[in-house]
C-alpha cells in the first residue's frame, strides 16, 4: 500500500511539493517502477538499449523540475506520474531516432586508438562487447574529445545525467574487460 493512501496523509504530490521526504521517496519509487514498465512496453530498438535507471532519472528530473507544479489535483496521481515517464521515454526515443538517422547519413568511422597493437585490440574487443549507446558515448568522450556539456546538449540531457551514464558505461567496460 502506498504511503499516500494512509489515513491522515496528504496527497502524495502535494506532500512532495512541500518537501516531505517520504513523499519524494515514494514518487521516485513509483517513477522507477513506471520506467521498468514503459521499457517492457516500448517495442523499439531503444527499449533494449535504454537503462531503466536513465529513464527514471530523467523522469524524476522532469517531475521535480517543473511538472510537479502542473498537477492540479484532478485525476489519479499514478496516472500523472506514468504520463511523465511515458513523455520522457518518447522524448528520449525521438532524440535516439534523430541520432540514428544522422549516423546512417554520415559515413561510419572506425575507432582509432593511438597505442600499441595489443592495447588497441583490447580496446576494440571491449568496445565490440559493449552495447551501442555505451560504445558511442565513450567514443565521443574519450576518442573524439567531446566534453560532458557537449554530450549533454547532443543527447538533450542534463550534464549530471551524462556523467551518470558515463560512470555506468565505464563500469560495464570494466566488467567486459575482466
Amino acid at each position: 500500500m502506498s504511503q499516500a493512501t494512509e489515513p491522515g496523509r496528504a496527497p502524495l504530490i502535494e506532500a512532495a511539493r512541500r518537501g516531505e521526504r517520504w513523499a519524494q521517496d515514494e514518487v521516485v519509487h513509483m517513477l522507477q517502477g513506471f520506467a521498468r514498465h514503459v521499457l517492457r512496453w516500448g517495442g523499439s530498438g531503444l527499449a533494449s538499449e535504454l537503462d531503466s535507471e536513465d529513464l527514471a532519472q530523467e523522469a524524476s528530473r522532469r517531475f521535480f523540475g517543473s511538472a510537479m507544479d502542473t498537477y492540479r489535483g484532478q485525476g489519479s496521481e499514478r496516472s500523472f506520474l506514468y504520463s511523465i515517464v511515458k513523455a520522457t521515454y518518447l522524448q528520449i526515443w525521438r532524440s535516439y531516432d534523430r541520432r540514428k538517422r544522422r549516423e546512417q547519413i554520415s559515413a561510419p568511422q572506425d575507432v582509432a586508438v593511438e597505442a600499441n597493437p595489443t592495447a588497441r585490440l583490447d580496446v576494440l574487443l571491449i568496445f565490440r562487447r559493449l552495447g551501442s549507446p555505451c560504445r558511442e558515448l565513450l567514443e565521443r568522450l574519450y576518442l573524439d574529445g567531446a566534453t560532458h556539456g557537449e554530450l549533454a546538449a547532443e543527447l538533450d540531457l542534463e550534464e549530471s545525467s551524462v556523467r551518470a551514464k558515463v560512470s555506468r558505461c565505464l563500469r560495464r567496460a570494466r566488467e567486459v574487460a575482466a
